[in-house]
């Protein structure tokens, strides 16, 4: 996900504010305290999930100095695999939200009603709320608290954001589909082809000298053998298949590594940004220093 701009009127300490984030590299707010950095993000969570986690109700995020006859809303725009979506949450008055996407075709999407934007929001990012309030928008102080989950959960929260949740399906498929194979002694078929060509001779020797009637036994027996060609036969199949299903496990193991090398790669970028913030905040307080000592 890229995000294109967003717009508040009356939200937290923000009256009236549009950022543009442009079209390439990280996007980071710096600016002393108190300016709406914060503000800027929880309004951008805020259009995605519908949701505040903050105290009290949604109407505390209301902005207090702006007056009960002025409306307070957030508008988002953000890209995806393609497609752009603008998404209009309200706080006041009490409205309905609004989506409109569009991939560049003269077709666009509208959507209303907040349950049905979250919902839509979830099927074009492909991850939950959960991933969307833990990783793709955490709150300020929380950025890592994902790391601080099981194994297993940040293992489920990266193949959704990775797309290797089919993988892991597929594996568990493979997993379940060799557990149910039962593994045959290994048989000699070319005995079992040669005895039953010996008894199909014998049998049609039988039949010209004694008649149909006389050769019941050497039928059974054919029967007999005919049934253990086919269940050898079977076995075998059943043996190459396990070959063909252990060969497909190399790749998956593979993508699965690949997805954890992903993780890190991913933990090192937010690590990363997050030394740039304290930096920029660094400056931006040493720049109000030098200007102090300068009046």
């Amino acid at each position: 996900m890229r995000a294109n701009w967003v717009e508040v009127r009356n939200f937290g300490r923000l009256q009236s504010y549009r950022a543009e984030f442009g079209t390439g590299g990280l996007v980071a707010f710096i600016g002393a305290n108190g300016v709406g950095k914060s503000t800027l993000a929880l309004a951008m969570k805020f259009a995605l999930t519908g949701t505040i986690n903050t105290e009290g109700n949604k109407d505390e995020n209301i902005c207090q100095l702006a007056p009960t006859t002025e409306p307070s809303w957030v508008k988002f725009c953000f890209t995806h695999g393609g497609a752009t979506a603008e998404i209009t949450r309200y706080l006041r008055p009490s409205r309905p939200a609004e989506m409109i996407i569009s991939d560049g075709s003269p077709h666009r999407e509208e959507i209303t009603q907040d349950r049905r934007v979250t919902a839509r929001v979830e099927e074009l990012l492909g991850v939950d709320q959960r991933i969307i309030d833990d990783i793709v928008m955490a709150d300020q102080g929380a950025i890592f608290g994902f790391l601080a989950q099981t194994a297993a959960k940040r293992a489920e929260a990266f193949a959704k954001i990775f797309g290797t949740d089919v993988a892991e399906k597929i594996w568990k498929s493979i997993g379940e589909h060799v557990a149910s194979i039962r593994l045959w002694p290994h048989v000699n078929l070319d005995g079992i082809r040669d005895s039953l060509q010996t008894c199909r001779t014998q049998l049609a020797a039988v039949q010209q000298n004694l008649g149909d009637d006389s050769s019941a036994a050497v039928q059974q027996r054919l029967a007999a053998l005919n049934e253990r060609y086919r269940q050898a036969t079977l076995r075998e199949q059943t043996r190459a298949r396990l070959v063909q299903v252990s060969e497909q496990r190399a790749p998956l193991q593979s993508q699965l590594a690949t997805a954890q090398t992903t993780e890190t790669e991913y933990r090192n970028n937010v690590e990363l940004l997050e030394t740039t913030i304290k930096r920029g905040e660094a400056g931006v307080t040493d720049a109000h220093v030098l200007l102090r000592s300068q009046s």
